[in-house]
């Protein structure tokens, strides 16, 4: 059993949901789950899932390869190393939208989920995971502390900060994730210096500083302390980049190098990576949209090239990238890469898989859903989503 609340306690299996959706749940919001039997020690490869986020179409990334923005991910890593899926769909059923926090939770979660904002406020997304997450799977099934299953957020999505755990009761915040980014550096920031010796008005400021970003966490049974592998991260990203915010790399870029400390001094089993850029094109100059897509493209090279030279991920690492949504084909919208709309295109997106048990430099010319990729991914390290609607693809297996 994992350490924490009820460590070194016993439960009868017939009593244990009462207890935990009786005591543990007035005490803290949340459902713990108790495993029956020690979790197994975990052989099996890593994983780096990326989110190619921010909304992405088929068209620049792609559908035409001799153009396409995304060249390393296209002709390297799919062309020579792995399998390219590009007939991944989004279902056009009522209910499922096309937007980032719904399609980062259809990836995490193998369902198609019905969320919206716990205030009701319109496109915040503060979503709660209704199903289990591939980190609680995960997490559950093996002995994995929480600092080697890690999700690596962007500052301007804060809200995905939270998606580390579901409200599922027979998993929950004991198997959550930890989390790396920018808004989870300011918190551990601003309490290392409120134990430091400051005059009353510095002082004064921080703890204002440190009560609006706590006020951020939406989902006030998650403990944002973080475990001491975390803990010795941001110190010595502290010592490299120091407190002013203005020396570390901003936007995708900051995901790119998070990851690839992470890789190098935390060595996580399962790592997402959760890149958003591309919807900078909301401002609507369309070139917001291709460069951020080429950022990604070079921090996924940098990422390949980082876990070829570790012997610890050399041939032992999963990759899988998917993007959270598409999007319009509209030129009639001031901003032609919309996708709130549902359109098709918003639906159209695709996937690429590679590393050990999966197929090289092929292409798999069936239709997928979006939902499959959770059960695939878990089939490749060796456990089950059992509560996911998606199917294992098997042709990409080997």
């Amino acid at each position: 059993m994992k350490s924490g609340l009820f460590e070194g306690m016993r439960f009868d299996r017939n009593n244990r949901r009462e207890f935990l959706a009786g005591s543990v749940g007035a005490c803290l919001g949340t459902r713990y789950s108790v495993s029956k039997e020690p979790s197994k020690s975990y052989k099996g490869p890593n994983l780096i899932l990326i989110r190619f986020g921010g909304g992405v179409r088929r068209a620049e990334t792609i559908r035409e390869p001799h153009k396409t923005y995304c060249p390393f991910l296209i002709h390297e890593m799919a062309g020579k190393h792995g399998v390219l899926l590009p007939k991944v769909e989004i279902a056009s059923d009522p209910g499922v939208e096309t937007s980032h926090g719904h399609g980062t939770l259809y990836i995490l979660t193998g369902r198609y989920d019905k969320y919206k904002d716990i205030t009701g406020k319109f496109l915040s997304e503060r979503f709660v995971p209704q199903a289990p997450t591939l980190f609680e799977y995960f997490r559950q099934a093996y002995d994995i502390p929480a600092h080697k299953a890690i999700l690596i957020n962007g500052e301007d999505r804060p809200q995905e900060e939270f998606f580390s755990f579901s409200n599922n009761h027979l998993f929950g915040v004991q198997y959550r994730c930890q989390v790396l980014s920018l808004y989870r550096y300011k918190l551990w920031l601003i309490r290392r210096q409120l134990g430091e010796k400051l005059d009353d008005a510095t002082k004064g400021e921080l703890v204002k500083k440190l009560k609006k970003l706590e006020e951020k966490n939406y989902r006030g049974n998650e403990m944002l302390e973080q475990s001491p592998g975390i803990d010795e991260f941001w110190q010595q990203w502290r010592n490299y980049y120091g407190d002013s915010g203005l020396v570390n790399p901003r936007g995708d870029q900051l995901l790119t190098e998070l990851a690839l400390q992470a890789i190098e001094k935390i060595q996580p089993r399962m790592l997402m990576i959760n890149y958003q850029d591309p919807d900078y094109v909301h401002w609507g100059p369309p070139a917001f949209y291709s460069r951020s897509i080429s950022i990604i493209d070079d921090g996924i090279k940098r990422i390949w090239n980082a876990v070829q030279v570790n012997e610890r991920y050399r041939d032992n690492t999963v990759f899988a990238v998917v993007p959270d949504c598409g999007r319009d084909h509209n030129r009639a919208t001031s901003v032609p890469f919309q996708h709130h709309f549902g359109s098709k295109s918003s639906r159209e997106i695709f996937a690429i898989f590679s590393g050990p048990g999966i197929g090289k430099g092929t292409v798999l010319d069936q239709m997928v859903d979006q939902i499959d990729i959770a059960p695939t991914l878990a089939k490749l390290m060796g456990f089950e989503t059992a509560q996911s609607s998606g199917k294992i693809i098997h042709k990409i297996l080997v």
